[in-house]
């Protein structure tokens, strides 16, 4: 166990590199991006409300002129143990060996709970974080963040504000919250009571007892009649984003707001053993006010050709044999080489989110030419928050527009909650998997395998994030080809695998029989989709990519809140104000 040490006598702190853990009252984490260097120097410096009680001390300790023998390393644990309860404004830079350049700064802000361990998170950001007044404090930590201030006393003077209620008249000084009067300001018989303390789940605003609030991502806001209170789900049932409306007695009614359909509620609770699903062409975003727990399942992916609220369609084949990309930004591509009456017969490429989507198998007796997968769209934090795309059809020579069609992509999810998020259930954005061809007697041709669809996109952000459960974005398994009688392969090929909640790949679906090819798997967590096989009849779709999660939370760490997560995987602090 890394040595403890003291700072100022008013904080012990450790620094922890392995997993050990530690009875006290905040562990903090400390990382930063891949492509960031390893620190030279790092340094901590920690705010409360009476103002700076640990200034700009080396981690791993060691003497201030001298160059530290174990040099610090990140990721990082350091392990703070405050005198008492209340709010700290945390600092960490990373500087040059000499203390001269910063290269790199992160903060948090987190509620000290007596008697408890409370987790926090810095990321550090290359180069220097806004700071308006130039005081060496950045802004989303400083608490006159427009007045110099390095000491962060404060605001307004060195006793302005207001600390609890006045006994008599007499006491000629002002009030605050944060500092009671010096004793000679004092004038009454009465002294000033102490400082109330702040108790607002996610901290309070620098010198009030205001509570923060979290600030919900991509722009979405209360509705004007505010949260609603529903029941906890205990049966099945179908929400529409479309009409954003669910059919109950009175009905509850969402708001089309910024291109989502987005429900209020005081809390949202699924009951175990239940299934809510989602589809309609927008997004589902849920605000919360006070937690969510999802027990059973919470449904926004595609089943088949039927996309996710807000996801995108698969292609559908021309009635001239031609191949259709799939729909999003994301979609599968066609080889180009179909025609109604050749035997060009290329599977559909899968939709790409991300990662790229799986090529399609070419028919390599007569068309060599692949048909690509989708490629990357969105962003880890999905901000915008994005949808699965849709996996492009076969290109063939039926002329069955029901032959060989993509699959559809997986829906759109943010749910922001102001308390607690909890899954010890499932929540799936899996995309839907690829069409086969219907194989006939009197349909000769051969008949590729479309493209699987692309997982979508999961955004949950709150104040704690955590279960046991499952959250996944799996892509959609492509088509296998089929054969009808007047060619070598006779026999029904298989529809891909919708992307399921779960840690394993969608399965492609089977070859009608040899000389047809198999569709590829779908990407799920960070393994790509696999290409649909290429053959002398026909190729098969390939699979689609993993969709992108993304977790926000007040008291962020590296790591993702739930371990049982499949889709392309992301961090973040939740916004607060």
């Amino acid at each position: 166990m890394a040595p403890r040490y003291a700072l100022a006598g008013l904080l012990l702190v450790t620094l922890i590199y392995g997993c050990e853990t530690v009875p006290t009252s905040v562990l903090l984490h400390i990382d930063a991006p891949a492509a960031l260097q390893q620190p030279e120097r790092l340094e901590l410096t920690v705010f409360s409300g009476a103002g700076r009680d640990i200034a700009a001390r080396r981690l791993p300790p060691c003497p201030a002129a001298a160059a530290c023998p174990t040099p610090p390393r990140l990721p990082a644990k350091v392990v703070l143990y405050p005198p008492r309860a209340g709010q700290l404004r945390i600092l960490v830079r990373s500087l040059k060996s000499d203390g001269t350049d910063v290269l790199a700064e992160g903060t948090t802000t987190l509620m000290v709970q007596a008697e408890q361990q409370v987790e926090a998170g810095v990321i550090l950001v290359a180069g220097r974080l806004p700071d308006q007044d130039s005081d060496g404090v950045p802004d989303r930590i400083d608490n006159c963040p427009t007045q110099p201030n390095p000491d962060q006393r404060p605001c307004g003077g060195a006793d302005a504000g207001v600390d609890g209620p006045r006994h008599d008249a007499s006491d000629a000084s002002p009030a605050d919250l944060v500092s009671p009067d010096a004793p000679l300001k004092d004038k009454g018989p009465t002294p000033d009571q102490p400082p109330p303390t702040c108790t607002c789940p996610l901290g309070c605003k620098p010198g009030t007892l205001t509570c923060r609030k979290l600030i919900p991502s991509n722009g979405y806001t209360l509705p004007a009649g505010g949260y609603q209170t529903v029941s906890t789900v205990f049966m099945n049932f179908t929400l529409n984003t479309t009409t954003c409306q669910i059919l109950s007695s009175p009905p509850f009614k969402g708001v089309i707001q910024g291109g989502a359909c987005v429900f209020a509620v005081e809390s949202f609770e699924i009951n175990s053993g239940v299934t809510v699903s989602v589809q309609g062409t927008l997004p589902l975003v849920v605000l919360a006010n006070k937690k969510v727990k999802i027990m059973g399942g919470l449904d926004v992916g595609a089943k088949g050709a039927t996309p996710g609220p807000g996801g995108g369609v698969g292609g559908v084949p021309l009635a001239n044999g031609r191949g259709v990309k799939g729909s999003g930004p994301g979609g599968g591509f066609v080889c180009g080489c179909g025609s109604l009456g050749t035997s060009d017969d290329c599977g559909g490429g899968g939709g790409g989110h991300g990662t790229n989507g799986g090529k399609g198998g070419p028919d390599s007796a007569s068309c060599t030419t692949v048909s690509t997968g989708g490629p990357v769209v969105g962003v880890s934090s999905l901000t915008p928050l994005t949808a699965g795309s849709g996996g492009a059809s076969a290109d063939q020579m039926v002329s069955d527009p029901a032959n060989g069609a993509g699959g559809a992509g997986g829906g759109a999810l943010q749910i922001s909650c102001q308390g607690g998020i909890n899954v010890s259930g499932w929540i799936s954005a899996g995309g839907g998997g690829g069409r086969t061809g219907a194989y006939t007697t009197t349909n000769p041709g051969g008949i590729a395998g479309g493209g699987g669809g692309s997982g979508g996109g999961i955004l949950l952000e709150g104040q704690s994030i955590g279960g046991s459960g499952i959250v996944a974005a799996n892509g959609g398994g492509g088509g296998g080809s089929s054969l009808s009688v007047a060619g070598a392969c006779h026999g029904q090929g298989s529809v891909g695998q919708d992307g399921a909640a779960s840690l394993a790949a969608a399965q492609g679906g089977a070859a009608g029989a040899s000389g047809c090819g198999k569709g590829g798997a779908g990407g799920y967590a960070t393994t790509a989709s696999i290409d649909g096989e290429g053959s002398v009849n026909g190729g098969g779709g390939g699979g689609g990519a993993a969709g992108r999660v993304r977790y926000n939370w007040y008291q962020h760490a590296a790591t993702l809140p739930l371990s049982k997560t499949s889709a392309v995987a992301s961090t973040g602090e939740a916004k607060v104000q």
